[in-house]
């Protein structure tokens, strides 16, 4: 497309319609431009009123060296920077400080409890060991005592052995003498004398014992007729017999008899004796109805 345009000669010329447009194109760009710069130029005339201004001012101002006032400055800077480190260094090393006493305050409390800890197995080991020794302590009491309980029955029943021993040979001597003692003094008219074994001399003894217990009170010639003896043989044959228990009383020599006493008979009469004092053998007999059991007599 194409449009008309006049020349400067009058001459009709034809412009074509995209050339139209870019001069349009053009001419906005350069008024922007122009407006552009008479701004500029607006703004920089404020500018430099203000910086006529502000050299009046300083021009009032004494003027500093700018050099000095920036080592000044530099100066403060550098201490303060040393002081803040002055004072980063002392925090440093008092929190260094606070951190070794925590640390030593934690192993003092460490081995405060590690001597707690010790100290309290060894007042267990102590009591412990204590405990055992009482247990064994009281065992061994306890030992002991069995021990010297079966050494005493040891002991008893030695000595009661021992002395059954020597009663049983001293009854085996008696029994023989008393053998020996009847052997001889038994006589026989026309067979001459007779010995006798240990049977026949035990049960002569007996049959001897027997009646002096049942009559109580005999006559020594009486005795020695029924027992074919001689009367001073059966004074000793009682004499003997009361030396070995097995008869008990009073011989009355003088009046050739004996009396046979028991044990609890013995005991009264000497109880009579010992509240008398002296007596004789004449004031037993005269209180034998009292003090002995003459009911066995015939």
């Amino acid at each position: 497309d194409q449009t008309p345009t006049q020349g400067a000669s009058g001459t009709r010329v034809d412009v074509p319609v995209g050339t139209m447009d870019q001069s349009l194109i053009i001419v906005a760009y350069l008024v922007t431009v122009i407006a552009l710069i008479v701004g500029f130029i607006f703004l920089r005339g404020g500018l430099t009123g203000g910086k006529s201004s502000d050299q009046s001012e300083q021009k009032q101002r004494p003027r500093v060296n700018p050099d000095r006032k920036q080592r000044k400055e530099r100066g403060k800077k550098k201490k303060k920077r040393g002081l803040n480190r002055i004072r980063q260094q002392a925090t440093e090393e008092e929190d260094e400080e606070e951190d070794a006493e925590a640390v030593r305050n934690r192993e003092e409390r460490r081995r405060e409890q590690r001597e707690a800890k010790r100290q309290q197995r060894e007042a267990m080991r102590k009591m412990e060991e204590d405990k055992a020794a009482a247990k064994r302590k009281k065992a061994d009491k306890y030992a002991a005592k069995l021990e010297a309980r079966r050494e005493k029955r040891e002991a008893e029943r030695l000595a009661a052995e021992k002395e059954a021993a020597e009663k049983k040979k001293k009854q085996k001597e008696e029994e023989d003498q008393l053998y020996e003692d009847w052997k001889g003094e038994i006589e026989l008219e026309e067979e001459g004398t007779e010995v006798l074994d240990a049977a026949a001399t035990e049960a002569l003894l007996t049959k001897f014992v027997e009646y002096v217990k049942k009559y109580k009170v005999v006559v020594l010639d009486d005795l020695a007729t029924e027992f074919e003896m001689r009367t001073k043989d059966v004074v000793d044959r009682i004499e003997t017999m009361e030396k070995d228990g097995t008869l008990t009383g009073i011989m009355d020599e003088t009046g050739g008899k004996f009396i046979y006493i028991t044990e609890d008979e013995m005991k009264q009469v000497a109880a009579f004796i010992k509240k008398k004092g002296r007596v004789s053998v004449d004031d037993i007999v005269a209180q034998s109805n009292k003090l002995i059991d003459l009911s066995g007599m015939s």
